[in-house]
């Protein structure tokens, strides 16, 4: 688990690919951040940054309430996959 100052930029990134490995984008990424306190953001589309194929990124900006946040990139479509995490700010 990673732990951040309150006033960094957390890059949180997700690899999407096909079930032999190769690396393929998903029909729509959706991104589901989730702070301390229990509440849900939703960011999809033109919100989250592809970097590649299958590989994709969202910045999440600093100010973050401290606590232990969590996250899931879900694929929809083309690769249906998903991939959690979870960071601390403090």
């Amino acid at each position: 688990m990673a732990f951040y100052d309150e006033n960094s930029v957390i890059v949180l990134t997700a690899n999407f690919a096909l079930a032999n490995g190769t690396a393929a984008d998903p029909t729509t990424v959706t991104l589901i951040l989730t702070n301390p306190l229990g509440v849900s953001t939703t960011y999809t589309g033109g919100q989250i940054t592809r970097n590649g194929v299958g590989a994709y990124q969202y910045n999440v900006s600093s100010g973050l309430t401290s606590g232990h946040w969590t996250y899931r990139f879900v694929g929809v479509g083309a690769v249906q996959t998903g991939g959690d995490g979870a960071f601390d700010v403090y």
